[in-house]
């Protein structure tokens, strides 16, 4: 005999759960949250980025400082000084970032297309103390994937996080 495997119940008809809708409506539910965690972790990100570009300058020897950094990435040739103040007056701007957010900020900057987002993570690191201590260690291994160069690498670990951060954790 042939079975139609087309069938969809009527819907008045309660004693089959509609099982495709039921995925589906799930799919969508799952989604829909995915999409405004990362819609959250995209701004903060993109705040972030908008001011590393606004202070970008264009040099002559940013190749040269790029390979003297080691990075294989884009390189918006700002100082230091530069960095953290973008870095601080974010932190001051963002006081009530829960540890998710900012470890998710953290990770999503570290794999950042530029070396300015990565560096600038390092500088969040500084200026937001209380949520640092609180960053589980292991999160380094994942970060550390993302980094090229002497320079990436300091920015997330040299000074950064205390000896009692680390055996603590």
């Amino acid at each position: 005999s042939h079975v139609n495997l087309n069938w969809k119940k009527r819907k008045d008809d309660k004693r089959y759960p509609d099982t495709r809708a039921n995925e589906s409506r799930q799919r969508k539910s799952a989604y829909k949250c995915r999409t405004q965690r990362a819609g959250v972790m995209e701004k903060l990100h993109r705040e972030l980025l908008i001011e590393i570009k606004n202070h970008s300058k264009k040099s002559t020897n940013s190749s040269w400082v790029a390979t003297y950094l080691g990075t294989k990435h884009k390189y918006y040739n700002l100082t230091n000084p530069t960095k953290r103040k973008i870095a601080r007056e974010w932190a001051g701007k963002h006081k009530n970032l829960q540890l998710r957010e900012f470890a998710k900020l953290l990770g999503s900057l570290y794999r950042g297309k530029s070396y300015e987002e990565k560096s600038v993570a390092g500088y969040l690191l500084c200026y937001l103390p209380k949520l640092r201590e609180r960053i589980n260690p292991r999160l380094l291994n994942a970060w550390l994937d993302h980094l090229n160069g002497w320079a990436e690498v300091d920015s997330v670990c040299q000074s950064n996080f205390t000896a009692a951060e680390i055996l603590n954790n």
